[in-house]
């Protein structure tokens, strides 16, 4: 009980995160502006946040794989040991035990993973970008600065010659910073406006 219980925390908090990285992409600048000058805090917190994409970003990503690899192994472990008796009482072998027994936890743990930890919440955080980056401001720049000297030495690593960069297909970001894949730098970049050819003389 006590893996299944970490397990679903571990699913909880890659959903809370994936919300929080998927609206923090999506929500605008302007109205996290007018929201300062109103004097929100969170939004004034928000937007600090935006100055350093990449670095936010790549906190998030550190987060999705912590709670990503610690699932996966908790759940393994649990199925190893209180799975694999039972199908050992089958009549198969013991290393064929483990592998089914891995694969029964693994297979619903992914389809979890995918739906609940990633699809609902980063579909639900795009609607409601500005309400859900609002919510996450406040723990994002708490784990900003703890994870902080992690994504440093991450930046200091990708620096050094012949190093792949560290989000892979990647631009390095001004300033030297880690850079962060173009889709995502396309989505953080204003959306220029559209000329409406029908209004034209």
């Amino acid at each position: 009980m006590i893996e299944l219980a970490v397990v679903v925390l571990c699913l909880l908090a890659n959903a809370l995160i994936a919300g929080a990285e998927m609206a923090f992409v999506a929500v605008s600048r302007p109205s996290l502006r007018e929201l300062v000058r109103q004097g929100q805090k969170k939004a004034e917190v928000l937007l600090r946040l935006r100055e350093r994409p990449e670095r936010t970003l790549a906190v998030m990503q550190i987060g999705i794989t912590l709670v990503g690899a610690l699932a996966g192994a908790v759940g393994g472990a649990g199925a190893e040991e209180q799975l694999s008796p039972l199908f050992e009482k089958l009549g198969v072998s013991e290393s064929t035990a483990d592998t089914l027994a891995i694969g029964v936890v693994v297979i619903p743990l992914t389809y979890f993973t995918v739906v609940i930890g990633e699809l609902i919440p980063k579909t639900l955080a795009l609607r409601h970008s500005l309400a859900v980056g609002m919510a996450a401001a406040p723990w994002l720049s708490f784990f900003d600065r703890v994870l902080g000297p992690l994504v440093t030495i991450f930046e200091v690593h990708e620096a050094l010659p012949g190093t792949p960069a560290f989000h892979g297909d990647t631009e390095r970001a001004p300033g030297g910073g880690a850079g962060c894949d173009s889709r995502t730098r396309a989505a953080l970049q204003p959306t220029p406006p559209v000329c409406d050819e029908s209004r034209r003389p």
